[in-house]
Parts: structure tokens; C-alpha cells; sequence
């Protein structure tokens, strides 16, 4: 009897051990292919990871590491569009010490126009890179055709519990978020909201970045800072973009309130308000089929003015 308690420990640190093994070695493959298929250029303002895809009108999309926003944007390069995806400042190898403010960060996407040789995009701020996305707009509207805020950030608001406890897991224990991506996918995307009808957890898995957040805590924990940092946000540079706008929200988003959807709508001059019925956080990928025409229909019609 005396051997049991033996065999659980031993079969217990065989199990921790095995688990570790795993998921630093899926870790380490991931990031690997994630830094072959990219682009890492170093400009004035600093380094950006980024990717290019598809021909046409140029959109820039912030959300995370390039691969997530790469994700989100398959729909628009089908539909001919360009896409640079980058990684946002502290995701994956953008590096963001000290922390950047959206103005340093919606900067830096200018820099990396200037390199790249680009004169204009329409930029796509999905969630936290909503700030960024009104910055560049703000700060670079010569160079901003269109812009797109997608279930986005762009006050000071106090984020639901289960998010700052998802963050505070995933800077402390990625693996077990790691391990939920894995074997409880759905949960781990029930906090998001409504899913849609046969959601592909595949995608949204890629969408969220949880297969390999060892690479992305600083941008986590940036997320954070910058929400904190818009209780200093003037609101009312929200008046002062006359970029045409675009504002897409589901009205059952549980992590950043449709409410916060409408107020840039209604603050930004002629913006147009695209509302995603029984649609949470990820509406733009999960409900993407409910609203492809607007926002072809927008994209179409700013690229032939610009």
C-alpha cells in the first residue's frame, strides 16, 4: 500500500514533465515558422514585424502579432485588396520597451510606410489596436484612405472581470491557456460572445493567439496599460477626423460594449455605424458573411476616391 502514493507522485511528474516538454517544444516550432514568413524592418521610430499579401488597394491591419491579423483579414485579400499585416509593439517581434503610447505606435506604422515605399492605406483597428488606428488617422490623414474600427477601444472603460483575469493567466501561465486552446477551445472563446452558426475553432484559435502566447505577453500586458492610459483620452479628437470612417460593432459584445461602438460613431464626422446583430467581440471573422457587402461596398467606394 505503502507503493501507491509513490506511483501517483511519480506518474504525476511524469505527466508536469511531459506537459512542459510539449508545449515548449510547440512553442519553439510555432515561433520559428512565425518568424520565417515574416519581415522584420528597423526604422527611425524603431523595429516592426510585419507580412505583405495580395496586390490592389493597400490595407494595414492591427491586431496582435501579424498572424492574427492575417487571420482576420483572408476575407478582403480574396477580394483583391492588399494586406499588411504587422505585429503590434511587444507581439511577437516587434519589440515595445519602454511601453508605446498609440500616438508612438500609430508613428511607427507611418515609418514603416516610408520604408516600405507606400503613400497611403486604409488602416483595420481591431479591439485594443483601436486607439493606434485613430491616432494614425489623426496624425497621418494624408496617408489614411479609409480607416476601420472592428469591436475596437477608443475610451477608457473598465474591462470585464474574466478578461483581466484571462490576462493576469496568461502573463502568469500561458500553458494552461495553451492547454485550453488545445482540449476546451469553446471555452476559452465563450468570454468573446455569440460565435456565430459552426464557428471554425481553428481560425478563431489563430485569431486569438493562444497556441503560442509566450510570444505575445508584452503586447498582453501593453493591452492593459494602454486601456488604463485612455482615462487621459480627449474625446473630443474624436471631432477632429475626417477620415472616412467606418465603425463595426456586434451588439452583444461582452468584452468592449456596443455603446463604446456608437460613441465613435457618433463623434467622428459622416462616420458610418455597422452594427452585427447577435454578434460578439470577433464579429468581424465569425459573422463576416452578414457583413461583407458593407464593407466591401465601403472599402470600394473610399479606394476609388483616394
Amino acid at each position: 500500500m505503502e507503493l501507491i502514493p509513490l506511483i501517483v507522485v511519480s506518474l504525476l511528474l511524469f505527466l508536469t514533465v511531459a506537459f512542459v516538454w510539449r508545449y515548449r517544444d510547440e512553442q519553439n516550432r510555432q515561433r520559428a515558422q512565425l518568424d520565417k514568413h515574416s519581415r522584420i524592418l528597423k526604422t527611425p521610430l524603431g523595429s516592426i514585424q510585419f507580412v505583405i499579401f495580395g496586390e490592389g488597394k493597400p490595407i494595414l491591419i492591427a491586431y496582435g502579432g501579424y498572424d492574427q491579423g492575417l487571420i482576420a483579414a483572408q476575407p478582403l485579400l480574396a477580394q483583391g485588396f492588399r494586406v499588411i499585416a504587422v505585429s503590434r509593439p511587444g507581439a511577437l517581434n516587434t519589440p515595445s520597451t519602454p511601453m508605446m503610447t498609440p500616438e508612438q505606435e500609430a508613428d511607427l506604422y507611418d515609418a514603416l510606410l516610408d520604408e516600405i515605399a507606400l503613400p497611403q492605406v486604409a488602416i483595420i483597428g481591431l479591439g485594443t489596436a483601436g486607439p493606434a488606428a485613430l491616432q494614425f488617422a489623426l496624425r497621418h490623414p494624408e496617408r489614411c484612405w479609409a480607416l476601420i474600427l472592428a469591436s475596437s477601444v477608443n475610451q477608457f472603460y473598465r474591462e470585464p472581470q474574466v478578461i483581466r483575469w484571462r490576462r493576469a493567466l496568461s502573463l502568469r501561465a500561458p500553458g494552461l491557456i495553451w492547454l485550453m486552446a488545445k482540449f476546451a477551445p469553446l471555452r476559452l472563446l465563450k468570454p468573446y460572445g455569440p460565435l456565430g452558426d459552426g464557428p471554425n475553432l481553428t481560425i478563431l484559435r489563430g485569431l486569438l493567439g493562444a497556441e503560442h502566447l509566450a510570444a505575445r505577453q508584452t503586447m498582453i500586458a501593453y493591452e492593459g496599460a494602454q486601456i488604463a492610459a485612455l482615462a487621459n483620452w480627449n474625446a473630443l479628437l474624436l471631432e477632429q477626423i475626417h477620415v472616412p470612417t467606418l465603425v463595426i460593432h456586434g451588439d452583444d459584445d461582452p468584452i468592449v460594449p456596443y455603446a463604446i461602438g456608437q460613441f465613435a460613431a457618433q463623434r467622428i464626422p459622416h462616420a458610418q455605424m455597422l452594427t452585427v446583430p447577435h454578434a460578439g467581440h470577433l464579429a468581424m471573422v465569425t459573422h463576416w458573411g452578414r457583413i461583407e457587402r458593407e464593407v466591401l461596398r465601403f472599402l470600394t467606394e473610399r479606394s476609388a476616391t483616394r
